[in-house]
């Protein structure tokens, strides 16, 4: 099943046995297992991704390799949609690790997939890096889920507490979680 798919059934699940169950008695807590929570975080890390800064310039780097740039000669010029599809093929399979992981699988603070992007230059780096600032540093996340009332604005708990937000920019330290 898609993530996404996957992630909309668990959160229907949890309406239908709160909010959508008819109960007057509201339920204070929902029981999910491993697999559900990973799918939440990983749907809501790559959400957040996708709509990063650091997405939109990876995006944009592969529309610069497209253009033709005069100094670059007529040899690469001729390999050019090869590299561009090397590139691609290699972000996209970043993508599916990511998004195929398990934490019950192992410790994400261990294990990280080793980018070797052989045949990609320097662009391995910039999204291993561009990785693990949006998705793998967030893989061990705590995932809260709440229901506010009609006329509540924000759901707010007993303790301080961080949120992720996309207005985080690239300013790492912003998403960091911290309770009290």
């Amino acid at each position: 099943m898609l993530l996404e798919r996957r992630a909309e059934v668990v959160l229907s699940d949890i309406l239908h046995r709160t909010v959508w169950s008819g109960i007057e008695e509201p339920v204070r807590k929902v029981l999910l297992d491993y697999s559900e929570i990973d799918a939440i975080r990983k749907y809501l890390n790559f959400i957040r991704f996708r709509n990063s800064a650091g997405y939109f310039k990876m995006i944009a780097s592969l529309r610069d390799d497209e253009e033709e740039k005069s100094h670059e000669g007529s040899l690469y010029s001729a390999y050019r949609p090869l590299v561009i599809r090397i590139r691609k093929r290699f972000i996209l399979r970043q993508f599916i690790f990511f998004l195929k992981h398990t934490s019950a699988d192992f410790d994400t603070h261990h294990f990280r997939p080793k980018i070797d992007g052989c045949g990609v230059d320097s662009a391995s780096n910039k999204l291993e890096d561009i990785m693990e600032l949006y998705c793998w540093r967030l893989c061990g996340a705590e995932v809260c889920l709440g229901i506010a009332t009609e006329d509540q604005e924000y759901m707010l708990p007993d303790y301080i507490f961080g949120t992720l937000s996309e207005g985080f920019e690239e300013d790492p330290s912003v998403s960091l979680f911290y309770t009290s």
